[in-house]
Parts: structure tokens; sequence; C-alpha cells
């Protein structure tokens, strides 16, 4: 299905080498995101600002009020969509593309990027290496969606050692009318890649209608070679 209206998505693959040394720790983050009310998608600024201030941080509030309030209109109509949400839920975004839409307040683009080696990382028999692959929806700049997968794990120039960590979590939500939940959750190596993968479980509110389900597969990967890849489908 084709919509008219679409959002800026940024989907990124970062690389981060660590010295053994400094090995992060396997951060533990809730796989569950819920909104504190699930209304129908119909919402007016009024009642979505009511929900967004309390239950955004300060941060997310001071961007947002950074907005002019024709952007805040604008944002509003379009987090409050449900069809769009869907539509950017499951687009097929290829890496290294963009598009842009509305004048320019609406992109689409692919992003991946790859961390430069620091002299000591390069000269260390064993590396800790975390792979990331985010999924970011931006309007009008900011970002109100996001889905990060990472796996860190610790290899020797020509095999994996150990994975060591690994998380697939929404980062950011500002959409009051979507739940998701990440089930299924595992990690994989072969001799030379490390994995991470899940399935995602999301419901989306539609007004006069009820909730609709739908689901995604997320993977994140990781190689000797120091590359970072993902997949999500």
């Amino acid at each position: 299905m084709k919509f008219k209206k679409m959002l800026f998505i940024c989907l990124s693959v970062v690389m981060s080498i660590i010295p053994n040394s400094f090995a992060l720790a396997n951060v533990k983050t809730p796989t569950t995101i819920l909104s504190s009310v699930f209304p129908t998608s119909s919402l007016t600024r009024a009642e979505y600002e009511d929900w967004f201030f309390e239950n955004q941080d300060e941060n997310a509030i001071e961007k947002y009020n950074s907005l002019t309030d024709e952007q805040k209109d604008k944002l509003v109509s379009y987090l409050s969509d449900p069809y769009l949400l869907i539509d950017t839920l499951e687009a097929n975004i290829t890496p290294n593309s963009s598009r842009v839409f509305n004048n320019g307040d609406l992109i689409v683009s692919v992003e991946e990027v790859i961390e430069n080696l620091s002299e000591e990382t390069i000269k260390a028999a064993t590396q800790t290496v975390k792979a990331t692959y985010v999924r970011t929806t931006s309007i009008f700049g900011l970002k109100v969606f996001e889905t990060t997968a990472w796996i860190q794990y610790t290899h020797n120039g020509s095999e994996i050692i150990s994975i060591d960590g690994s998380n697939i979590f929404t980062s950011v939500n500002w959409y009051v009318i979507f739940k998701a939940v990440y089930s299924g959750k595992t990690t994989w190596k072969t001799t030379t890649t490390a994995y991470a993968s899940s399935d995602i479980v999301w419901e989306v509110s539609i007004e006069d209608y009820g909730v609709t389900t739908g689901s995604n597969y997320i993977r994140v990967s990781g190689n000797t070679s120091n590359t970072a890849g993902g997949y999500y489908e």
C-alpha cells in the first residue's frame, strides 16, 4: 500500500571498537515499550501534549518545544496517523540512499557508519567490538521513533571468541498509538561473525476500528573484519 505522506526514516549501522580492558557491560533495557494510555488515533494537539509531557523526558520535551506552532500541529497529525505509522514500520529502506518529501520537511534515508579504529585497538591481540543497528523515524529533524539492536563480542582477527552482550529494544517512542513487544531474542556466532536477532510484535490503534497488529524481524551482526551489518523486514 502506498501513502502520499512519509516520515524521515534514518537507518544506521554503527560499529564501536573498544579495547578489552574497556569492554562495555550488557546494559539491561526493558524489552517492552508501552504508552501509559492507548486511545483511538484521533487526537487533538492538546490531548497529545497532555500525554507527551507526562511520559517523555526533559530532553524530548525541550526538542518538542523548539518547534513552531505549525510544526507542532503537523507533527501531532503525523504521529496520530496509524496508516502512516504502519507504512513506516513496514518500509523497505535501502542502505546509503535518501528521498526528500514535502519540500525537505520529510526525508527517508539510510546510512551505514563504521567508527575508525584507534591505534591502541589495532595493536591489541584481541578486540572487543560493539556493532549497533538503528532504525530511526524523524520529523522536522527530531527523532520520534527508534529501534536499536546491538551486539558486543570479542575476536582475535580471525575468529569470534565470545559474545559478551546484546540487546534489541525501542529506544525512542513519541507515538501514543503504538505498542511493541520484542520476543524470541537470540544470539549466535559462526567462526567470523556474531549475530543477535528478535521478532517485533506491534499494535497500532486505529479510530473506529480498534487495534491492528503486525510484526517485523530485526537482526544485527558484526564480524572479525570489524564490519557491522543489519537486517530488517
